[in-house]
């Protein structure tokens, strides 16, 4: 991939954190040590609705953070 194509994806991902949709999500999982945005992102457009997750250690362990 050239730099032009690798800038255009960084500048899609930019955008797409800052959606209604994803904002608050994003800005909430930076807040966690060593989460950036491109992985707070991946995990929020992964995970979709919480809410199917009934209690939050299905969902750490889903995200593969229970160590």
């Amino acid at each position: 991939m050239t730099n032009t194509t690798l800038e255009a994806y960084a500048q899609e991902f930019d955008a797409l954190a800052k959606t209604q949709r994803y904002q608050a999500v994003v800005k909430a999982l930076i807040f966690y040590k060593c989460i950036k945005k491109l992985f707070a992102l991946t995990l929020a457009t992964e995970i979709g609705d919480i809410k199917r997750f009934p209690h939050p250690r299905q969902l750490v362990a889903w995200i593969g953070m229970d160590i």
